[in-house]
């Protein structure tokens, strides 16, 4: 008799041995086996009455539902820095554009002041006269080369640009090839890349 019970003993703690090894959740009571209760996030109930399970039924959801609601706040917060900083971007570039718009509108009409004064060195040759203006001249083109003004290269064998030269008038001349510049009439201007004047040239044919 006691050497059946030992077998059986022996039957069951391989049985449990066995079970054991496949066990993944920490209840106890668990007799499912394999044991896959709590995969996926879900909790064991083996060993549960009926409103025990519907309680934990019931925290689960709420613990799903907290799990969601948690990743929705968080997708959301994400959307909302993401906007913010397009935002500023917008903004930021609202305030440069409006910048570059000011000083567009002043290099305008700034600039014929310049020419006036360029020209008035062209015909004035006393150097008594010409000292006021020649101090005013470099000051003026100082003060607009300072804000970003740039001047377009039109100087003779320059090859003529469309985009930023403006041919009046075209010549010959003995050994230059055809649409180069001839003579620059008047100065272009550029800020920042983007033509305020193009240059007044005579190109070749």
């Amino acid at each position: 008799m006691d050497k059946q019970e030992n077998i059986h003993s022996k039957s069951q703690n391989k049985t449990q041995t066995k079970h054991d090894k496949t066990k993944t959740c920490k209840n106890p009571k668990c007799t499912c086996s394999p044991c896959n209760c709590e995969s996926d996030g879900k909790i064991c109930t083996c060993g549960l009455d009926e409103y025990e399970k519907r309680v934990i039924d019931g925290l689960i959801i709420e613990r799903d539902s907290a799990k969601k609601q948690a990743e929705d706040n968080l997708n959301r917060a994400k959307y909302e820095k993401a906007e913010f900083e397009n935002y500023k971007k917008r903004e930021r570039m609202t305030v440069e554009n409006s910048f570059n718009e000011g000083r567009i509108f002043v290099l305008i009409n700034v600039l014929p002041v310049l020419d006036s004064l360029t020209e008035a060195l062209k015909v004035i040759k006393a150097k008594e006269d010409r000292e006021g203006i020649e101090i005013l001249h470099r000051k003026l083109e100082s003060i607009l080369l300072s804000i970003g003004l740039e001047e377009i290269d039109a100087k003779p064998g320059v090859k003529f640009d469309p985009h930023i030269h403006n041919s009046v008038a075209v010549g010959k001349a003995d050994g230059t090839a055809s649409g180069v510049i001839l003579e620059e009439w008047q100065k272009g201007y550029k800020l920042e890349g983007r033509v305020i004047r193009p240059s007044t040239v005579k190109v070749s044919e």
